[in-house]
């Protein structure tokens, strides 16, 4: 798929192409138009956009000046300042309703309420092109990003209704991929696993050339394991890792699979793929937390006081903190550390009152003197 800066870059070729071949190309005009739009193609955004905002002041009424516009809203757009991008695209919209590229400026201001979180406005503007502009080249990303406005807002029902319109009003298959993948999204969210599953399996067989294939076969591995389907999760995820080893899917695949050996009951093979975690990764806490519950599984309490203390010494996750310290009690019980326990216990309480094993440490506490 052609991305959107690389078909801008062909606009301007063509664009300027018309223009000399339409108007004297010594022209004053011209050549600052060319100066502009030669600056926005080498990504001087900041440049192009002085150069645009130029070429208005000097042109008001140029046959050009609806294009200097909106490419005066791309360029801040393009460094990310989306703020001010959004009122140089109302500012377009508002003064050249008769220009060729309105569906774009609209889609384009949609996107910026977007990437600035207000999603309300987001689909409102995206609803705008969807009605006027039904012939737009952008129609299905508008389709598209109108759901993930909705999925945002946790509206899951409607970010279906149009990530599915897009899958069947479409011809064109930019971004169904992205559709089918969404829903899968938005059906594991409502808890309907089959469902999602049929969706993320359907990016993989019918869009194989797709830059989401690797997240689909993740996704669906995902799915199968809070399906408890274990061992076909396990087939999926480490096909997935095979395939794509160097994807950042392929870390995340390898603790679901350690995930689904511990809850197979294999704490031995748990243990060494949780090792196969990169220590740098994100999930490395939580695959120390996993290693020391496979070493409680297998009795091995010494080892298991071991790894939850390493979790709860460094973790900055305040929910592996506390599970950790409510382990480590549970650890001394099985050593026959009754005292330890009992301070573990205390210290889980105090310093964290408000946890769920909160309650579950007083019921402890409160059995020890009970005894």
């Amino acid at each position: 798929m052609l991305s959107r800066h690389y078909i801008l870059i062909l606009f301007f070729l063509l664009f300027c192409v018309n223009i000399a071949s339409g108007q004297n190309s010594s022209t004053r005009e011209y050549k600052d138009f060319e100066f502009a739009s030669g600056l926005f193609n080498d990504a001087r955004y900041d440049l192009a956009y002085e150069q645009f905002r130029n070429f208005l002041t000097r042109y008001p009424d140029s046959n050009y000046s609806d294009q200097a516009a909106y490419f005066a809203a791309e360029c801040l757009f393009y460094q990310a300042k989306y703020n001010t991008a959004s009122i140089e695209y109302i500012r377009f919209i508002d003064k050249y309703p008769a220009s060729e590229l309105l569906d774009e400026g609209q889609f384009r201001l949609g996107e910026c309420y977007f990437k600035m979180k207000d999603f309300d406005s987001a689909i409102d503007s995206f609803k705008i092109v969807l009605r006027s502009y039904k012939d737009s080249k952008s129609y299905n990303e508008t389709l598209y990003w109108c759901g993930e406005s909705y999925f945002q807002l946790g509206d899951y029902d409607e970010a279906i209704f149009y990530y599915r319109r897009l899958l069947t009003e479409s011809k064109r298959k930019e971004y169904k991929d992205f559709a089918s993948y969404s829903l899968g999204w938005c059906y594991s969210a409502k808890g309907e696993y089959e469902i999602a599953a049929g969706y993320f399996r359907k990016v993989i067989d019918d869009y194989p050339k797709s830059e989401l294939q690797a997240e689909a076969r993740f996704q669906l591995g995902k799915t199968i394991y809070q399906l408890e389907r274990y061992d076909e999760a396990l087939e999926i995820l480490r096909n997935l890792i095979g395939a794509y080893p160097n994807n950042d899917s392929a870390i995340d695949a390898q603790y679901f699979i350690a995930e689904a050996e511990f809850n197979n009951g294999n704490y031995a093979i748990a243990r060494a793929e949780y090792e196969h975690i990169p220590k740098s990764s994100a999930l490395w806490d939580d695959a120390l937390y996993g290693i020391g519950w496979c070493y409680y599984k297998e009795t091995n309490y010494s080892k298991a006081l071991e790894y939850f203390e390493k979790v709860y010494n460094k973790s900055e996750d305040t929910n592996l903190a506390e599970a950790s310290l409510y382990r480590m009690g549970l650890s001394y019980e099985k050593k026959n550390m009754q005292l330890e326990a009992i301070a573990t216990y205390q210290k889980l309480t105090k310093e964290y009152p408000e946890s769920q094993f909160s309650d579950e440490a007083w019921y402890e506490i409160g059995m020890y003197y009970y005894n």
